[in-house]
């Protein structure tokens, strides 16, 4: 089964990452595109139709220009696991002098509008019972990933994707 899917994360290694994981996976190229800000998600949405979304929960607003580049914690990304970083290291509220969070909730409700059959994985570094976990849940999310993602986790979520869609495809 060959799903379009499309990454969405303010932070270029994690997107990078979950791309080699992707790829590794069997995702070809043209099925898989990314984003970093919600303006370039909502366009490449609109424009390339994925079959799946992983869109991180706390997406930051961009930095201006010359404000030093995108966070990232440095710890090198391995193989198996997608990534290393704690999860502090990946929370806008731990970095100092990081953005605010934009409104990714908002922006999953206009792509599910968009597409009611779109397979929404939001992941996140908040707890799993955060009242903002729970509303992505409520407004349609089909899986959440708690960073650091593992490869494991990640295969697992496309497993669940592969299957729902074959049990859609009986049902027709």
């Amino acid at each position: 089964m060959r799903n379009r899917i499309l990454i969405v994360d303010d932070s270029a290694p994690v997107r990078l990452s979950l791309e080699h994981l992707l790829h590794k996976l069997g995702v070809g190229p043209a099925d898989l595109r990314s984003a970093g800000t919600e303006e370039e998600a909502w366009s490449a949405f609109r424009s390339f139709d994925p079959d799946v979304v992983f869109l991180d929960i706390q997406l930051e607003d961009p930095e201006p220009e010359g404000g030093g580049g995108e966070r990232s914690s440095g710890a090198p990304f391995s193989d198996h696991l997608l990534a290393e970083m704690p999860a502090e290291a990946i929370r806008a509220d731990a970095v100092p002098g990081a953005a605010t969070p934009t409104t990714s909730p908002d922006l999953a409700e206009r792509m599910l509008a968009a597409n009611p059959h779109l397979k929404l994985i939001v992941f996140t570094g908040l707890a799993p019972d955060d009242p903002r976990v729970r509303r992505m849940i409520r407004r349609g999310a089909f899986d959440v990933l708690v960073k650091p993602l593992r490869a494991a986790r990640v295969r697992e979520i496309l497993d669940l994707v592969e299957q729902e869609e074959l049990n859609l495809e009986r049902t027709r």
